[in-house]
């Protein structure tokens, strides 16, 4: 949501590509990875220049897309203390393609 928590969606699989490991992320950056309560994606501002309509999508390991919210700054820090321990998969996109992926594990 616009506060930066989690709203977890029903499970929805959909089919979804693998993504490259989070060493090799293109587009942003997620710390700390592992994560426990919290993430924070740090876009690589070579890269994403523009925010207006960018998203960020939340995928489970099964490749369910669990939350997905905006996108409003250069930086922003999401809450993950719903989510089980796993392995995840994130996209950004905005209107018109995806700019970046990547994968953070939540352990606890």
């Amino acid at each position: 949501d616009e506060d930066g928590n989690i709203v977890l969606y029903e499970d929805n699989p959909i089919n979804i590509q693998e993504f490259p490991s989070p060493i090799s992320i293109q587009g942003f950056i997620i710390y700390p990875n592992p994560a426990q309560n919290q993430i924070t994606i740090a876009l690589d501002l070579d890269k994403i220049y523009e925010l207006e309509g960018l998203t960020a999508k939340v995928f489970s390991s099964s490749g369910s897309c669990i939350t997905e919210f905006p996108v409003y700054n250069f930086m922003e820090t999401i809450n993950t203390e719903l989510l089980p321990p796993g392995i995840y998969s994130i996209l950004l996109q905005n209107s018109e393609k995806t700019l970046g992926s990547g994968k953070f594990i939540i352990a606890r």
